[in-house]
């Protein structure tokens, strides 16, 4: 996955978020700005012989918002 952070430029982070027993892996790809990455993504995993079986754009929600809220006044 540092592969596809370094070649879609637009990513900020890629995080892996779950390990299932099957062997599949779920990650959360953050955009830098508000990108729709989806369709670059789903391009450059197939290029790298990945299998995408779930893609959606995660919407913030309200306690998301006062999160990044709360963290951008400790700064």
């Amino acid at each position: 996955m540092k592969d596809m952070k370094e070649k879609i430029e637009d990513v900020k982070t890629i995080e892996l978020i779950e390990e299932n027993e099957d062997g599949t892996k779920r990650y959360m790809i953050e955009s830098n700005g508000k990108v729709d990455l989806r369709k670059t993504i789903f391009s450059e995993f197939a290029k790298a012989n990945i299998t995408i079986f779930e893609m959606k754009k995660a919407d913030s929600t309200l306690e998301d918002a006062f999160m990044k809220l709360i963290e951008g006044g400790n700064k």
